[in-house]
């Protein structure tokens, strides 16, 4: 669906122009949900930060072996949690619970504890200095679970989305990727809901399509029957879809090439950064990308040239 001009009818079918109408609410939403994603981003720098300076390697390599499942070992491991980027940190901040078992051989001085999340962990043991819209920001993401979604409506700049398992519903904001994709595409992701509307902070590199929806609920359906109720329901039910989606990725994307939208009914997607204003605010949000930590990467950073 095209962009809507200012000077077309609204959408909303009042019979006024655009501009005269829904445009107004729009663009305060849209401000708002560039201010939340940027804050979310802010957040997971800062959590990026406690997690190498305070958690071992051990830590990580747990992180990363638990994420992936039997698929760890396919790529080197950089290309694989960069591919995984959104997905894979968001998982690991905000849903990961690692058990006692599992840190054991945690050799940090300041180790995880069991059944919370690292994000609680970072709350307690740091307790930071974070702006209000940060502390929004990680309230609403801690513990929200992934869960396959259906491509219901799109809107011009946004779009409305099924959970297959949950039965939920959300109405996301968000005017890139509301071009990218189409009614009837499955996404994997940990919508965050905050008023009317929902942002992604957890997002596949790829949307999958309308043929992956038998193994999605038959997976569902299993789990349900053999599971429901129990205590490690929700464990269960996110190992489980994890390991859907990264069958089916790895059944059909070769990460040494792009994905073939016409054939394999994926599309890959990236999150745009808005309100770069410096060289320093480009920095912050980029550097996470790195394994390196801030202090380290900075004193080597470079201002290139520009035209301006």
């Amino acid at each position: 669906m095209g962009k809507i001009g200012r000077n077309d009818p609204c959408p909303c079918g009042s019979g006024l122009k655009y501009k005269k109408c829904c445009l107004a609410g729009n663009e305060e939403e849209s401000v708002y949900f560039r201010k939340l994603e940027g804050a979310s981003d802010h957040v997971l720098a800062k959590l990026s930060d406690f997690f190498r300076e305070r958690l071992s390697s051990d830590v990580y390599w747990l992180a990363y072996q638990t994420f992936f499942l039997e698929h760890e070992d396919k790529d080197e491991p950089l290309q694989l949690v960069e591919l995984f980027r959104s997905m894979f940190w968001n998982w690991v901040f905000y849903v990961w619970e690692p058990d006692a078992e599992e840190l054991e051989e945690c050799e940090s001085e300041d180790c995880l504890e069991p059944g919370k999340t690292i994000a609680e962990q970072f709350l307690e043991k740091v307790k930071p200095d974070l702006e209000e819209m940060e502390r929004v920001a990680v309230s609403k993401i801690n513990r929200a679970p992934f869960s396959f979604f259906e491509v219901d409506r799109v809107h011009s700049q946004s779009f409305e989305i099924q959970d297959m398992f949950f039965e939920r519903t959300f109405r996301i904001w968000d005017n890139i990727l509301s071009d990218q994709i189409e009614t009837g595409d499955i996404i994997y992701a940990n919508p965050v809901e905050v008023g009317d509307f929902a942002f992604l902070p957890g997002l596949s590199p790829v949307k999958l399509g309308p043929g992956s929806k038998g193994l999605i609920y038959v997976t569902g359906d299993d789990l349900r029957e053999k599971y429901e109720g129990s205590e490690y329901f929700d464990k269960l039910v996110d190992s489980a879809f994890r390991e859907v989606f990264l069958d089916m990725y790895f059944d059909v994307f070769d990460m040494s090439e792009d994905a073939d939208d016409e054939e394999g009914g994926g599309i890959f997607m990236r999150r745009s950064i808005y309100d770069i204003q410096s060289p320093e605010a480009a920095f912050e949000a980029l550097y996470t990308l790195s394994c390196v930590s801030k202090e380290k990467l900075y004193p080597t950073a470079k201002l290139g040239k520009t035209d301006g």
